[in-house]
């Protein structure tokens, strides 16, 4: 296999969850046992419906596709229904707003005699694996959302009144993967890098003008293809289950310039991350939301209703900068008063945020609603936010957003030279949703593990890769933060954020001092998975020679979070897998896009199945341990070495490149690789 520098590596994954409690069983031998029912996120028209007697989702016992209804009647290969059945619904269109329909996972008891797979049963199939078992998981979403009766978890959201709430609590989550059916889209794409700081922006149509790019896409069997509108520029790339990377080149044959674009495909076909460019001068950085809108089919008047539901009210919110020289923390919430995907409009309520003081919360500000505007393209809902917001100082705070994601990017601008100072992530979780959250009042173990540039060059033995933590809650009702330990410890619904700055000076101890800087903002899935990105403090020296900050070089984090007095679950099964190079000693062949393979674990065993671009192909085996939930799987690769830490039932991990096959090579590219189920 060609060295992981030159590659950025493309990857789906499906999952297969230990679930404790969880049965599966059934003999095999010929039958004619039917097993029917609907997907149901909306109706879902053309899915592919998988049947497993097994929780790891390794043994199909039969497959189908959805009606134009929704329906599927699939006759199994087993002689008798499993006690406990598990289903995967993959792709398909939901039929009253013509939208990509998200990935849903199933699992229930052979007795419902419908099997209804919805994002209530995919709430239900992740939460088993912290609840430990599927009857502990259904207790607790029946109390959280209010439900009288769990049997309604298995219900019908579209046919059922009732259900409607928990429906659109469940996909407000921000936790569930969507898809892109092979087909046409539009594109559009809002992106703020480290070379916007100091531009002029007067106003939201700037951002429209100077950071906006649209494409024309086509999908087939996974494969990308397309143009940028208004430009020369080709877009490649692959799509993978839930996981997309896309090549912005200047020329199909000998570019010089490489923008690469990767992330989790969301709701509504949102995609957000960092991405980076490469070029003449170098490697660049910057933050990026996009939407995939189908080129036709798109039902205008059912995305709003679904808009309206997921995205109004009250939204915990977290945001810190990225670029530029300061790296400031704040949180609060934001009220979606009204927005409407038809005309092009959104209005929000002012508020108050809380900004940090290093390792402490600060000082409050108020951001005053200015303007907001709903993006359309040619007609269409483009399904992305930008809202603009006044500071007591005057300065302008822009937050945007892709509809079906809790991620989005933001931006500061000073008032009086109306110049870019501040650049970064922005995250928005609707308060009222079933996004994954901690309790008050309660002790937390967590493991975690970052893939930083500091690490280039170093030798692998002497990297710290993967670290334990652990931490009490405060009581919620008097505050959403604490700095127990001398950490900053943000807890805004399912996004949490942790800055380590006791000097307050700006992230300036590195990673090899005795109390090194960082802040992290990382997003929570239902298994206890934790991921985002960590801002590092301290210099690094650059290709050129020149001394940078380390901050200016988003890190890739992941970590898994448990109660302390809970035991952390296991894993077993085939993961697809989707990955890229974020940094490298060596971008000579950054063009080789991506390689694509199969990791099967298996106890403390895996094996990696492989190929690259150039179509070269291998195997490897590689050792596993389970760290509290966060998977290390690691070992030779060819005449190199590999490590990689994942989190159970988090839709990224991240991974290290070493130049020697024992292991005891210095570190030559650190990446991440999207995961998905």
């Amino acid at each position: 296999m060609k060295k992981w520098t030159i590659v950025s590596l493309v990857c789906f994954l499906t999952l297969g969850l230990l679930f404790y409690g969880c049965g599966g069983g059934g003999s095999s031998g010929s039958s004619n046992t039917t097993l029917s029912g609907k997907v149901a996120d909306g109706y879902v028209k053309n899915a592919q419906v998988f049947v497993y007697n097994d929780a790891g989702m390794t043994n199909q016992i039969g497959s189908g596709t959805t009606d134009d209804n929704g329906n599927f009647s699939i006759t199994l290969n087993v002689s008798s229904i499993p006690d406990t059945v598990y289903i995967k619904s993959v792709g398909g269109t939901v039929i009253d707003t013509g939208m990509p329909a998200p990935t849903m996972l199933f699992v229930g008891s052979n007795d419902l005699g419908t099997f209804n797979v919805t994002p209530l049963t995919d709430s239900l199939y992740k939460y088993t694996t912290s609840k430990g078992s599927m009857n502990s998981a259904a207790d607790y979403m029946k109390n959280k959302l209010g439900m009288n009766d769990t049997n309604l978890l298995w219900g019908d959201p579209v046919a059922n009144s009732d259900l409607q709430n928990a429906l659109y609590k469940v996909l407000s989550s921000g936790t569930q993967s969507g898809t892109l059916p092979d087909g046409d889209y539009k594109v559009v794409i809002i992106y703020l890098d480290e070379d916007n700081i100091g531009d002029t922006y007067t106003g939201i149509n700037d951002i429209i003008t100077n950071n906006k790019v649209e494409m024309n896409v086509s999908i087939t069997n996974g494969t990308v293809s397309g143009t940028m509108v208004g430009s020369t520029d080709i877009v490649t790339g692959k799509v993978q289950g839930s996981s997309i990377v896309l090549n912005i080149l200047n020329s199909s044959t000998s570019p010089t310039e490489i923008t690469r674009v990767a992330g989790s495909i969301g709701l509504l076909g949102s995609v957000a991350g960092v991405y980076t460019n490469l070029d003449a001068s170098g490697l660049s950085k910057g933050v990026f939301v996009a939407s995939f809108i189908p080129a036709s089919g798109v039902d205008v008047a059912g995305v709003a209703r679904v808009i309206e539901n997921l995205y109004s009210g009250p939204r915990h919110t977290l945001f810190r900068d990225v670029f530029g020289t300061d790296s400031d923390l704040a949180w609060g919430d934001v009220t979606i008063t009204n927005i409407d995907p038809v005309n092009g409009t959104v209005s929000a309520q002012d508020t108050t945020i809380t900004l940090d003081a290093g390792s402490a919360a600060g000082s409050s500000d108020t951001l005053t609603f200015n303007s907001g505007v709903f993006l359309q393209s040619n007609g269409l809902p483009a399904n992305i936010i930008i809202l603009k917001f006044t500071d007591n100082s005057n300065d302008l705070a822009y937050f945007i957003q892709p509809i079906g994601s809790r991620r989005g990017i933001y931006m500061a601008v000073d008032h009086t030279t109306n110049q870019a100072y501040a650049i970064g992530d922005a995250y928005m979780s609707k308060s009222q949703s079933f996004a994954p959250s901690l309790d008050s009042n309660t002790q937390y173990s967590v493991r975690v593990a970052v893939a930083h540039p500091g690490m280039l060059r170093q030798l692998r033995t002497a990297a710290l890769m993967s670290a334990s933590d652990s931490f009490t809650t405060p009581d919620f009702t008097n505050a959403p933060y604490d700095n127990s330990g001398g950490v900053l410890k943000v807890f805004n619904g399912s996004i949490i954020a942790f800055k380590h700055d006791t000097n307050n000076n700006n992230l300036s101890d590195g990673f090899n001092s005795t109390d090194p800087d960082y802040m992290r903002l990382v997003e929570l899935y239902e298994t206890g998975a934790m991921q985002g990105e960590e801002m590092i403090g301290g210099t690094i020296t650059d290709p050129t020679g020149a001394t940078v900050p380390l901050k200016k070089f988003p890190a890739t984090f992941v970590g898994f979070l448990k109660k302390a007095t809970e035991t952390a679950p296991s894993f077993s099964g085939t993961m697809n897998f989707l990955a890229r190079v974020l940094y490298t000693t060596d971008y000579s062949t950054y063009l080789n896009a991506y390689t694509t393979g199969t990791l099967s674990i298996s106890g403390t065993s895996a094996t990696l199945s492989w190929v690259d671009a150039d179509g070269d192909s291998g195997t490897a085996s590689l050792n596993v341990t389970n760290d509290d939930g966060l998977y290390h799987i690691y070992g030779a690769l060819g005449t190199e070495y590999i490590d990689i830490y994942w989190p159970i039932g988090g839709q990224k991990a991240v991974y290290i490149h070493s130049d020697q096959s024992d292991g005891n090579g210095t570190i030559d590219e650190v990446g991440e690789a999207y995961l998905t189920y």
